[in-house]
């Protein structure tokens, strides 16, 4: 299973009727009309990352097809989708995105990337595990922040805690401070990403609430490296190829970890090239220990103790 989270009956209810809604979509593109077609993802960050891979393969596929995207986070998707809010029946075919059903006994077949869930979804078969995420970010347009946090600076991206609606996710702050005061001392800067109410981090550089999406994103790619809970900056960085840790308690790392990414769990630790062949059990994320999270740091980054302040 992706997550060990239970679904309410009204949001059961909507994800079942939002995939019957989209086979009906799928039916009709295909035998009625590829004029246009519309996509849904609006929430979650990580989740409309996720969903780049099925539409690029859709993009390819059928060029000619207009594609209008209804999600929250159009700063994702380049200028050739039409990107929106608001969705319409007069929209149909419609066909929301989604990877939810793969979470009732029913519809799941084996565990695997969510990526390939949509993909799959929508009618294409994925045959190479590396799959490319995508964000588009015109870099002009940000001249002056990329001068002032980016330019000759050596520094790593945290994002310690994930969104509220599953606080089950988080680390304890002790420990976060804990490791950032010891990976302090390797000459990196640190630059906390989070939202505004998330718990303060000494020794980094606050951002929390201070950088839109955009920024945020700039911010990730052209870090050294990031370290996080299984949240979007997770999906950000496989975007832009960034080495990454990734900390996993109440989801499993089989369905979100990204090439070049190490997800760590209880007390084990496992790279993405061999997460597939991975039987998760649920577990806490405070179960993980400071010491296999620093030492899984200082060997992705081979670094050695007579390193400190190089």
């Amino acid at each position: 299973m992706r997550t060990n989270w239970k679904y309410s009956f009204k949001s059961a209810l909507a994800i079942n009727v939002q995939r019957i809604i989209s086979i009906a979509s799928l039916w009709y593109f295909k035998y009625i009309s590829q004029r246009k077609v519309t996509f849904v993802r609006r929430y979650g960050i990580g989740d409309v990352i996720m969903s780049t891979y099925a539409l690029s393969q859709f993009r390819n596929e059928h060029p000619e097809t207009d594609i209008s995207i209804v999600t929250n986070y159009k700063e994702v998707f380049d200028e050739t989708y039409h990107t929106t809010h608001k969705l319409s029946w007069t929209n149909f075919p419609v066909i929301w995105l989604i990877y939810e059903h793969y979470d009732f006994r029913i519809w799941r077949k084996t565990d695997r990337p969510i990526p390939k869930i949509i993909s799959e979804f929508i009618g294409f078969r994925c045959l190479d595990d590396r799959i490319k995420l995508s964000i588009h970010i015109d870099e002009s347009r940000h001249a002056i922040f990329l001068e002032k946090m980016v330019r000759n600076r050596k520094y790593i991206v945290i994002q310690p805690y994930a969104s509220q609606w599953n606080t089950d996710k988080n680390w304890s702050t002790e420990n976060w401070q804990e490791l950032i005061s010891r990976i302090q001392n390797f000459g990196y800067e640190i630059y906390h990403l989070g939202l505004e109410h998330d718990p303060s981090i000494s020794g980094v550089v606050d951002l929390r609430g201070r950088t839109n999406l955009e920024e945020s994103f700039l911010l990730i790619k052209h870090s050294s490296f990031f370290l996080g809970v299984n949240s979007f900056g997770e999906q950000a960085a496989g975007a832009f190829n960034i080495p990454s840790i990734i900390l996993y308690g109440p989801t499993n790392p089989v369905y979100s970890l990204n090439p070049g990414q190490t997800a760590v769990y209880g007390n084990q630790k496992i790279d993405f090239e061999m997460v597939n062949d991975l039987k998760y059990t649920f577990g806490q994320i405070n179960d993980i220990r400071l010491e296999l999270v620093f030492d899984c740091f200082m060997e992705k980054l081979n670094l050695h103790p007579n390193h400190l302040n190089t």
